[in-house]
């Protein structure tokens, strides 16, 4: 008997349904503004009201930036360390991070103004600086993440960071820490050697050359490691005198040794010098590491995380939460049993199926794997049409069989995604 634990997610589509609300005149039922569709009954997250009164199908988007809207998905879905009403949830809320952090500032980084930034708050002398300098950012929901672009701010605003390490997580728990308040990270990203000019960093999430683009993550977290603190860059005298006096930094004293070396030494001992054994005078202006912007590129919006909120459901042909398989959770798992065994189960197939609340025009599909895979099944769509006899008629839009060519990728750390793009279909059910 094997056991198997799946997450789907699926999309991408646009979709709608709505019911009532008008305004009677003597001769016409009209339905012109934002307070009239306000009062009409339709599944949430289908439609977009226009303040002229137009009604849209909601947009549902390929290729998005997953930081841009954190906040909607935690609302969803609340993890259990936020302790509010959905409503009043807000972007640090989606922050953890260090003792000098500076935590209040990290959702500057998702707002796509490269004119506001996150930077640190003076370390201390007592600890590590990675054990201070770091923050974790929770995306709401498990991402197919394809690219992880950071920006630093411009030259006349900061530095890029002298040396990072920048890891992510689908959200498991550490072996043998279930407790922890912090899921496991790989790495993805360590600088080996200090950075002074390079500003933009672009990491690749198909890394391991995987048939199948990009990888699973719901946490990213950036780690300073290095930093030249009061010597941020060397100036003149002139210019060091015109900076504000927070951003002065060390000066540095050097007395000429024999052979044209110098030595760094205290004011006082330089001052004692005679002339000719004083040497350079270096100025500095404070190291100013400020992060303007972090992006997670993922393959786009998905449909089912919305599925019970608009009215929709989910039945399984073995006993299964529903819930589960779409919370955007990687340790909320769902296990199946594949192989029958002489004496167990009566049917070797299995099936899942969900009512997705409304209809959707749907070209993609992809499952987050947390343990083995299935060997073989179909994906079946259904736009509500009946065959002869009531029952709902399908289209087969993907049969995997065992020896059939899919795409994939390696979890971080453990499990297997994969999925398949095929040609757009008008669906409201899927099994």
């Amino acid at each position: 008997m094997q056991r198997i634990s799946v997450l789907l997610m699926l999309g991408w589509a646009v979709g709608v349904s709505a019911q009532a609300g008008h305004r009677v005149t003597a001769n016409q039922v009209i339905v012109n503004s934002r307070a009239h569709w306000q009062n009409w009954s339709f599944p949430p997250g289908v439609l977009e009201l226009g303040a002229d009164g137009s009604v849209r199908p909601q947009k549902l988007r390929r290729d998005i930036n997953a930081v841009q809207d954190i906040v909607d998905h935690l609302r969803l879905r609340p993890p259990e360390r936020i302790k509010k009403d959905p409503e009043d949830i807000v972007p640090l809320d989606a922050v953890q991070g260090g003792a000098t952090a500076n935590i209040a500032a990290v959702p500057n980084i998702f707002d796509g103004d490269l004119t506001t930034y996150w930077e640190p708050v003076a370390a201390s002398e007592e600890s590590d600086l990675a054990s201070q300098w770091w923050f974790v950012v929770d995306l709401g929901r498990l991402v197919i993440a394809k690219k992880i672009v950071l920006k630093f701010v411009g030259e006349d605003l900061g530095d890029p960071f002298l040396q990072f390490d920048l890891l992510a997580s689908q959200g498991n728990k550490p072996k043998g820490n279930q407790r922890s308040p912090l899921p496991a990270f790989s790495p993805l990203l360590r600088t080996l050697r200090p950075n002074k000019e390079q500003r933009l960093f672009e990491i690749d999430m198909d890394q391991l050359g995987d048939d199948f683009a990009g990888t699973g993550l719901r946490f990213v977290q950036i780690v300073v490691t290095g930093s030249d603190f009061d010597r941020g860059r060397e100036l003149s005298q002139a210019g060091y005198e015109v900076l504000p006096a927070g951003e002065q930094g060390a000066i540095d004293y050097f007395k000429k040794l024999a052979g044209g070396r110098e030595t760094l030494v205290e004011q006082k001992v330089f001052e004692r010098l005679d002339a000719d054994r004083r040497g350079a005078i270096r100025y500095h202006r404070k190291e100013r590491p400020r992060l303007a912007e972090l992006e997670v590129w993922a393959e786009g919006d998905e449909i089912l995380s919305g599925v019970l909120e608009r009215g929709g459901y989910g039945t399984a042909t073995q006993t299964a939460s529903i819930s589960n398989m779409i919370d955007g959770e990687i340790e909320s798992r769902v296990q199946f049993i594949t192989i029958f065994g002489r004496g167990s189960l009566n049917s070797p197939e299995g099936g899942v199926l969900f009512d997705l609340g409304t209809f959707y025009w749907i070209d993609a599909f992809r499952i987050a794997y947390a343990g083995g895979v299935f060997q073989a099944y179909h994906l079946d769509f259904s736009d509500g049409s009946l065959e002869a006899d009531g029952s709902l008629k399908w289209a087969v839009a993907v049969n995997r069989t065992e020896n059939s060519d899919y795409g994939s990728s390696q979890g971080l750390g453990f499990g297997l995604y994969e999925g398949n793009d095929f040609e757009r279909i008008k669906a409201r059910f899927f099994h």
